[in-house]
C-alpha cells in the first residue's frame, strides 16, 4: 500500500463561506486527494478577513493583505479584471505578493510537503520560494500567461522559476501553445490536464426540457459574449422562433446585458450565481447550453470552459465559440456544435438546428455524457497523483 503523501497546493483563491463558487473544481480536486488519504493543505489569499480554517479535511491557510473592506482582490472577480477596473488596486500588488510570502516562510516551518503544485504560476511561484528543494508541479490557466504579455519585463524572472518545476501541467492543449509563444520551448516535462468539474448533478427527479430554452453560465464580462448570444435570439424572433434565455452568473457587464435583452424584445432571465441542485436544475431543464465566449487582448480567450462539461454531464448538447479550449472539448456534430467567433448568424444556424432536430441533439447530450466522465473531479486527481509517485520515484 502506498503510503498517504504530503501535498501542498498554492492558488489565489480558494472557496470561502462568503464566495463559495470560487474555483470549485480546485476545491473537488483535492478532495478527492483527502479522501484517499492523503494529507492535503492550501496557501492561498484571505476575503473580506477571513483567515485560516479547515474545509472538508483541507487545512487551508490564507494571508491577510488589507482591512477586511477592501480585502477583495480576489474571489469576487479575477484579480486581473479587478485591478483593470480599479486602477488604484495596482497598489495592492505588492502587499498582496509580499503577504503571501511571508506566511509562505511561516508555514515551512510547521509542514514539509512531499510536493508543492502550484496553479497560475505567474505570480503565484513568488509563494513557493520557501519550499525551493520541495519538487515542483506548476498547473497553467492561460490567464497567467496572458499577464506576461501584458507585462514582458516578468518573462525573465518567471522563466527561470519555471525552468526549476519537475512538470509543468496545462489545462488545454491551446493554453500549452500559448505557453511556448510567450516562454519559447522551455525543456522539461509537460503534461495536459484539464481542470475537472467542481460539482456532479444534483437531481432527484427527471425534469423535462423545455423546448428553446438556451442557458448561459459564467460570468457577465465582456469577453463572455453574452451580448452575442441575445443578438443571435433576437435574430430567430424575427424568424418566428420563440427563443427564451436564461443566464445564470453575475459581473460587471450584466447590467449591459440585461438593458440590450431589453432593448431588442428578447424574453431573459437573469438569474445571479446560483450553484448546486439549482444551477443542476437549469442544466437539466435548458434546451441547449451556448458558451459565445470572443478573443479579448486584455484577458485573451476562453481556455478552457468547464460549464461545458457541466452541462454535458446533465446530457445537455452545447454550442460554443471555435476559439481557445472549448474548441478541444465540443466534439461537432457529436455532443454539439461551434460557431465562427463573434459571428451572430452562425450561432443563430447552430441554435436553430438543435432547436429543429430534438433527436438527433438528445444523441449529442448522451454522446457529451460519456465524454464528460474524463473531467470527473476522481479522475483528475488519480492522474495528478500518479504523476506524483513518479516525481518522488524519480527523486
Amino acid at each position: 500500500m502506498t503510503p498517504p503523501l504530503k501535498l501542498l497546493f498554492v492558488a489565489t483563491a480558494f472557496p470561502t463561506d462568503r464566495a463559495p463558487f470560487v474555483t470549485p473544481w480546485l476545491q473537488a480536486t483535492l478532495k478527492a486527494l483527502v479522501q484517499e488519504g492523503h494529507d492535503v493543505r492550501v496557501l492561498t489569499s484571505a476575503f473580506r478577513g477571513q483567515g485560516d480554517e479547515t474545509r472538508e479535511g483541507l487545512r487551508i491557510y490564507r494571508f491577510r493583505y488589507a482591512p477586511p473592506n477592501i480585502e477583495n482582490l480576489t474571489h469576487e472577480v479575477a484579480a486581473y479584471e479587478r485591478i483593470r477596473l480599479e486602477k488604484w488596486r495596482y497598489l495592492q500588488v505588492p502587499v498582496f505578493l509580499g503577504a503571501g510570502l511571508i506566511k509562505s516562510w511561516r508555514l515551512r516551518r510547521r509542514f514539509l510537503p512531499d510536493i508543492v503544485h502550484v496553479h497560475w504560476p505567474v505570480p503565484n511561484l513568488v509563494w513557493a520560494q520557501p519550499f525551493a528543494r520541495i519538487p515542483w508541479v506548476l498547473t497553467f490557466h492561460h490567464s497567467e500567461i496572458a499577464l506576461v504579455q501584458k507585462f514582458p519585463f516578468l518573462r525573465i524572472p518567471f522563466r527561470r522559476m519555471v525552468l526549476r518545476a519537475r512538470v509543468r501541467i496545462f489545462n488545454s492543449r491551446f493554453t500549452r501553445e500559448r505557453f511556448h509563444e510567450v516562454f519559447g520551448d522551455l525543456p522539461g516535462r509537460e503534461e495536459i490536464i484539464p481542470m475537472p468539474v467542481g460539482w456532479k448533478p444534483q437531481l432527484s427527479e427527471v425534469i423535462p426540457r423545455e423546448p428553446y430554452r438556451v442557458l448561459f453560465v459564467g460570468r457577465a464580462v465582456f469577453w463572455k459574449g453574452g451580448d452575442l448570444l441575445i443578438r443571435a435570439a433576437k435574430t430567430l424572433r424575427d424568424r418566428g422562433i420563440p427563443i427564451q434565455l436564461v443566464f445564470a452568473g453575475d459581473g460587471p457587464a450584466l447590467s449591459e446585458w440585461r438593458e440590450l435583452a431589453e432593448t431588442l424584445g428578447v424574453p431573459a432571465m437573469f438569474l445571479g450565481w446560483i450553484g448546486g441542485k439549482k444551477l443542476s436544475e437549469e442544466y437539466a431543464r435548458t434546451q441547449v447550453l451556448v458558451l459565445p465566449s470572443r478573443g479579448d487582448p486584455r484577458v485573451s480567450v476562453e481556455s478552457l470552459g468547464l460549464v461545458l462539461v457541466e452541462a454535458m454531464l446533465h446530457k445537455t448538447p452545447v454550442i460554443a465559440s471555435r476559439l481557445g479550449g472549448p474548441a478541444e472539448i465540443v466534439k461537432e456534430g457529436a455532443t454539439g456544435w461551434l460557431f465562427t467567433p463573434e459571428d451572430v448568424e452562425d450561432l443563430a444556424r447552430k441554435l436553430a438546428w438543435i432547436f429543429q432536430h430534438p433527436e438527433q441533439a438528445q444523441k449529442m447530450g448522451e454522446e457529451g455524457h460519456r465524454q464528460a466522465q474524463k473531467f470527473l473531479p476522481e479522475a483528475v486527481a488519480a492522474r495528478h497523483l500518479k504523476l506524483y509517485k513518479e516525481i518522488l520515484k524519480e527523486s
